[in-house]
């Protein structure tokens, strides 16, 4: 097995806190962050819920800030826009999908999932 640096793991850690996936636990008396696995399903799926819309977001402003500089070109092909459009139009529907689900939880989303219709 390979080590690695505290940095590395120090970072690696960082990341999987923001995601959710870990808590930082304080042992008084100790100087080290000691991380724990998140284990409620429900915790663990509003949190990805969140990390998602967050690159939605930041997917829908680099589609923005493409669609501006296009236009302060010459005029790109008039296909290109309507594809930008095309793509913003599916990022939306899959935020508020997300908004959807971020209402119930995993147990409400399967049996309304699984409900007939």
């Amino acid at each position: 097995m390979r080590t690695r640096s505290k940095s590395t793991v120090s970072i690696n850690m960082g990341i999987l806190e923001r995601m959710g996936l870990v808590k930082r636990e304080v042992i008084p008396g100790d100087k080290r962050y000691h991380y724990v696995p998140v284990r409620d399903p429900d915790s663990l799926r509003r949190d990805m819920i969140v990390n998602i819309r967050q690159n939605l977001q930041d997917i829908l402003i680099a589609l923005d800030r493409t669609e501006a500089d296009l236009k302060a070109r010459d005029g790109p092909d008039p296909s290109v826009p309507e594809r930008i459009e095309e793509i913003r139009r599916y990022y939306r529907r899959t935020d508020k999908m997300l908004d959807l689900m971020s209402r119930y939880s995993t147990e409400e989303l399967i049996c309304r999932l699984e409900a007939p219709i």
